[in-house]
């Protein structure tokens, strides 16, 4: 089910069971800047795992196309902590409009188990 309201929102059922992994994807024009939020988001405990890697974006902004290089953050966590992340991603971002994605995703019983355990 896609919701394209505010967020986009993703959701995978098996057998008719929602699994509990939340991802959270932003980007960032720097990589110090992602690795700062990085740490702040492990830090206080609001993420199992976080991943960034380097892309190539392309979008519009005031009426100009851009091709720049970002780097794009994958922040997985729990529903709980959702609201609290993304306001922790928009009062940290320097981008004055933060991409936010949430998607909730399946995993493995005992990757779940580890993330669950992971995050306060």
């Amino acid at each position: 089910m896609a919701n394209l309201g505010r967020f986009i929102q993703v959701k995978l059922i098996e057998n008719g069971v929602q699994m509990k992994i939340h991802i959270i994807t932003t980007t960032f024009g720097d990589l110090s800047e992602a690795e700062k939020i990085r740490d702040l988001l492990l830090g206080d405990y609001l993420s199992s795992c976080i991943q960034i890697q380097k892309i190539q974006s392309s979008y519009i902004w005031q009426d100009k196309i851009y091709n720049e290089t970002e780097y794009k953050m994958s922040i997985k966590t729990t529903k709980k902590n959702l609201k609290k992340l993304k306001n922790r991603i928009l009062s940290t971002h320097s981008y004055e409009i933060p991409e936010i994605l949430i998607y909730k995703a399946k995993s493995t019983k005992k990757y779940l188990k580890w993330h669950k355990s992971s995050i306060k």
